[in-house]
């Protein structure tokens, strides 16, 4: 697998995140669904 900056970024900002993209899956920001998780993933798992 081929890091890249992006890869670095995510690893230190959002694991989940950095899982999100090595996987290919794009969030939707503009789904009210990934809006209400993003809020509830904050608040209970930060």
């Amino acid at each position: 697998m081929h890091h890249t900056g992006t890869h670095i970024n995510y690893y230190f900002i959002c694991q989940r995140k950095l899982w999100f993209f090595s996987n290919g899956i794009q969030v939707e920001h503009t789904s009210n669904l990934v809006n209400k998780d993003i809020f509830i993933y904050e608040i209970y798992y930060s």
